[in-house]
């Protein structure tokens, strides 16, 4: 997916442009919509020896997946890549909603990736 710069401080919101929060919490990797709804994408899996972790992932649709990643940023940015708004915005229609007090899911401390998705293209910047 093609990645461009960042909106200009003051230039007006693009309508057609969304933004989602992918998280990392547990063993799951969650994503978070503009209206703050939160839907469980898969599961992420941390693997290999002991100071040498590789990460991997499996979402539950379409299995889309990664692998050998050495850090949690690493998955979520491989998985932004391999996403787009069409995808994402059928999971929202179809998932149910998760709080983020639900047990096991810590927003706080998660690791977090904030993306932009253009609904008409396939860009995510």
């Amino acid at each position: 997916m093609a990645k461009t710069a960042p909106r200009r401080e003051g230039a007006p919101a693009d309508p057609l442009v969304q933004t989602f929060t992918f998280l990392l919490s547990g063993r799951h990797i969650y994503v978070r919509n503009a209206e703050r709804k939160l839907i469980d994408l898969g599961e992420a899996k941390q693997e290999g020896k002991e100071g040498k972790p590789s990460w991997s992932y499996l979402l539950d649709v379409d299995e889309i997946a990664g692998s050998g990643f050495k850090t949690p940023a690493a998955l979520l940015k491989d998985l932004s890549g391999k996403v787009d708004f069409a995808y994402l915005d059928s999971q929202f229609t179809s998932l149910p909603n998760h709080s983020p007090t639900d047990e096991g899911i810590d927003v706080r401390h998660a690791e977090t990736l904030e993306v932009r998705y253009d609904e008409v293209s396939d860009d995510g910047f």
